[in-house]
């Protein structure tokens, strides 16, 4: 019974996620992808529910969703045949993606000046091993992971 409901709750995870990843674009980045709270908990997240509740009454509708995902086809999907080529889903993804990478961007370009140097990735890599490096011997390994 238990094996069941956790596979029945992955499932309607997965289809959730699925929904939301197709209907993203909608957001964009004057939605203000660009603020922190990532996750399922996180504001983005709750940002997306909000944008793709229509009718305002703090629930999504299966017909919310898929008048979303509708639209990213009509956007995306040139040749009118019902489907998503990857050429076609290259766009979509450019236009979902891009606000992420734009943040990851602002993340290494620790002074703001529009680029990222090969200093500011050291800083980064620095981090990185004075975190994950836990038995100080130069190299990140599976020794490192804190035990139970």
């Amino acid at each position: 019974m238990r094996k069941r409901v956790i596979l029945t709750t992955a499932a309607v995870l997965l289809v959730a996620g699925a929904a939301i990843a197709v209907a993203a674009p909608r957001v964009g980045c004057a939605g203000g992808w660009h603020e922190r709270g990532e996750g399922p908990r996180g504001g983005r997240a709750m940002m997306m529910l909000q944008q793709f509740d229509a009718d305002g009454n703090g629930a999504l509708t299966r017909a919310e969703i898929e008048a979303v995902r509708d639209d990213a086809y009509d956007r995306f999907d040139a040749d009118g045949d019902g489907a998503l080529t990857l050429d076609e889903f290259e766009g979509y993804w450019a236009e979902f993606s891009r606000p992420r990478m734009v943040d990851r961007f602002q993340q290494f370009d620790e002074d703001g000046d529009g680029r990222i140097t090969a200093a500011e990735v050291d800083e980064r890599i620095d981090r990185m091993f004075a975190w994950g490096d836990r038995n100080d011997d130069g190299e990140l390994s599976p020794e490192d992971r804190r035990r139970r």
